[in-house]
């Protein structure tokens, strides 16, 4: 651990003060968030690609906050949109098939009806699929292992503060909304971090501790797995997502059964020994965050009333067929007569572009993980590999994230997890494909 981040010392080092600026910004203003993004800007000409992306990827949890001002466009999708310029100047070559793809979904979108904010939108969206195929055609192993420890760290720190109440209310201004549960007649708070959303926040830190699994099965990193699924995995249950605690408590059960059990016999069973243990406190009543959550299940239904929002969704996409065919538009946001954004990506995707352009997207993504790098040779795929992109299409099935700016990035830590173990080293960091 301490050997790779020396080796990448001036990438953690700006992670590093980037990081200090923007935590101390809610209390100083405006300038350390200046300070952040000019020190990102003047450095990123001489980083290789690999270490920009491990920048975006270590600064995510804090794209919320990194703003001049609450209700304007986060600074950390300037710096999105000045990565992505780099890393299309560097690349050597692009696929055709990618190019032709994203030509077509971006005049596509634009033919589309203009809702509020529909160029930033179409904008984003294709710099997201833009950012998706550079790191698909230049992620090395070694930039997935400093993503793993940095997206870990950051998040942690992000729960840790969020946790903070004095600090908290000082963030809220910058968050979309505060999710609060009504618990035995109590108000309490979900915590989402800095994205605001406890569900969103709940993928982003499922999508990190799958990417964690990953690199352990195939001995990227040592003990300090264990050190950041405990903790991150904890401070995961404060968000009191259903979702969350059914897919960690599943991912616990294949941590033994595909990670451990592979590899070490006696540590698997020592850790099914605890995670029993662990049930049998929770079960007693003695842990009170699991108590909330239990409750929740209880007094609510399983999907909270998303589904009966998703079928009026459906029957809305089905009831045209030019509607099903072309969508709404990327800047649609709620039917006629309903208060309640749709809560499912993949419904999310045809209302908003339609078959049509939800293929368009899909084919962007398809072409954008070719790659005449990867090393099949001889290669065993494991079931480890997957589990970035099961847990993570699975939780998209409750979450409306197609415009969300993590979701590519949800989608490269899949990419990296199925690929990981046919990535180049990246032992010689290069600034181009």
């Amino acid at each position: 651990m301490i050997a790779l981040l020396w080796e990448r010392k001036r990438t953690v080092a700006l992670w590093a003060v980037m990081i200090v600026l923007l935590t101390v910004a809610p209390l100083l203003g405006v300038l350390p968030v200046l300070a952040a993004m000019l020190l990102f800007v003047l450095t990123s000409f001489r980083l290789a690609t690999g270490d920009l992306y491990v920048l975006l990827f270590a600064l995510l949890p804090y794209a919320n906050i990194f703003k001049v001002s609450e209700g304007v466009t986060s600074l950390y999708t300037v710096a999105e949109f000045f990565v992505f310029a780099l890393v299309m100047l560097r690349l050597k070559k692009t696929n055709k098939g990618f190019l032709f793809a994203i030509v077509t979904l971006l005049i596509y979108m634009l033919l589309m009806p203009a809702g509020s904010g529909h160029l930033l939108l179409v904008l984003k969206t294709v710099m997201g699929l833009g950012l998706f195929y550079g790191f698909c055609q230049t992620v090395s192993r070694r930039d997935m292992v400093t993503v793993g420890y940095l997206l870990s760290t950051t998040t942690i720190l992000m729960m840790l503060l969020c946790l903070y109440e004095p600090y908290r209310l000082l963030i809220e201004k910058y968050l979309f909304k505060v999710d609060m549960y009504r618990d035995t007649g109590v108000e309490v708070l979900r915590y989402g971090g800095f994205l605001g959303d406890a569900n969103f926040c709940s993928l982003l830190i499922i999508s990190v501790l799958t990417l964690l699994c990953v690199l352990y099965y195939h001995k990227q990193i040592g003990w300090e797995f264990w050190a950041f699924f405990v903790v991150l995995g904890g401070l995961g249950l404060f968000t009191y997502s259903k979702s969350y605690i059914l897919c960690f408590a599943m991912l616990c059960v294949l941590l033994v059964l595909l990670v451990l059990y592979p590899k070490n016999k006696r540590l698997a069973l020592l850790s099914a020994l605890a995670l029993g243990a662990l049930v049998l406190i929770v079960l007693s009543g003695r842990i009170e965050v699991f108590n909330v959550i239990f409750r929740r299940f209880m007094t609510t239904d399983l999907t909270t009333g998303r589904m009966a929002i998703n079928y009026e969704y459906l029957s809305y996409i089905f009831s045209d067929a030019r509607r099903f065919l072309l969508g709404s538009s990327i800047s649609a946001t709620v039917i006629e007569g309903n208060d309640h954004i749709v809560h499912n990506t993949y419904i999310e995707l045809i209302y908003r572009l339609g078959a049509a352009g939800g293929a368009l997207y899909v084919a962007c993504l398809m072409a954008g993980m070719r790659r005449r790098t990867l090393l099949y040779e001889k290669t065993t795929w494991h079931a480890v590999n997957f589990l970035p992109l099961a847990f993570v299409a699975v939780m998209l099935f409750f979450l409306p994230a197609l415009t969300d700016y993590a979701l590519v990035f949800h989608l490269m830590i899949a990419y990296a997890g199925i690929h990981i173990h046919t990535l180049p080293s990246g032992d010689k960091q290069r600034g181009e494909a």
